[in-house]
């Protein structure tokens, strides 16, 4: 889509390398000013998500839903792992997965990449039987070949994308 001002998964992104900035700082002894600004704008930051006053949103005003929602526990890791905005931002994500789950706008279920990245925030969440299931769906979805595909409903037609070695 279009750029959007403030948005979740990038604004976690600054906010994580604000602060991967001020721990090489202090780790190297150098720029202790400097560090010092981008932890309060990382703090900043962080304040300024936007959120509806009970979750975390995609974009300031954002009506879908995004796998982003994750995206402040993995990969930025940068939300508080009792954070209630953010646990909600995921809840809510997952209840409307089967709409929001897939990277195209054909077939159903989930995509695989969107699988295996729940897997590793439901990991850092502790919620090890979820994240049991989420790499339990990616195998039960892979193909004849043990390949793992974006798209994942061979019902559709739409079961022959095979997942981007970019991702």
């Amino acid at each position: 889509g279009s750029a959007v001002e403030n948005p979740y998964m990038t604004t976690c992104g600054v906010v994580s390398t604000l602060r991967a900035y001020a721990e090489a700082s202090r780790i190297l002894g150098v720029n202790g000013d400097l560090a010092k600004q981008y932890e309060k704008l990382a703090d900043e930051l962080l304040e300024a998500l936007p959120n509806d006053g009970s979750r975390y949103l995609p974009y300031p005003g954002c009506g879908e839903r995004s796998i982003s929602a994750f995206s402040g526990t993995y990969p930025f890791d940068v939300i508080g792992r009792g954070d209630r905005l953010q646990m909600k931002a995921i809840d809510d994500y997952l209840e409307n997965e089967d709409v929001y789950g897939n990277m195209y706008s054909v077939g159903r279920g989930v995509c695989s990449w969107y699988a295996c990245w729940k897997s590793i925030v439901f990991t850092r969440l502790s919620r090890s039987s979820d994240a049991f299931d989420s790499l339990s769906y990616v195998a039960r979805t892979a193909g004849d070949l043990g390949e793992m595909f974006e798209i994942n409903n061979r019902e559709s037609g739409a079961y022959y994308h095979p997942w981007f070695t970019t991702a």
